[in-house]
């Protein structure tokens, strides 16, 4: 009896899990995959010039470059909160139907 009542809870259990996987999307690390986000930011090329000038274009340039990397670290935040909103409306929709519904769909 504790057997079968143990493997009624297991399964029970199973589809609840299987539920809200089904309605959640596994979205972090696919988005930030197709959006490019993983490649990394190039540095500038340092001056070939030891000049004055071209010391402060490479400091511009590599301020650019830090902006770039800045959006993308700001990007990944908002896809990674993207993606914890969607999976806490997947866990609200399973959880407002009633067991037989998760369980038999």
């Amino acid at each position: 009896m504790t057997l079968l009542s143990t493997l009624l809870v297991c399964g029970l259990s199973a589809c609840t899990t299987v539920a809200t996987t089904y309605y959640a999307p596994r979205c972090f690390t696919e988005l930030v995959t197709a959006s490019g986000l993983k490649a990394d930011t190039a540095h500038a090329a340092l001056p070939v010039e030891g000049t004055a000038g071209a010391w402060v274009a490479y400091g511009n340039q590599e301020g650019g470059k830090l902006d770039i990397a800045n959006g993308r670290a700001r990007a990944i935040n908002g896809i990674g909160e993207t993606c914890e909103r969607w999976q806490e409306e997947a866990k609200k929709k399973a959880e407002k139907k009633p067991w037989w519904r998760r369980v038999f769909g």
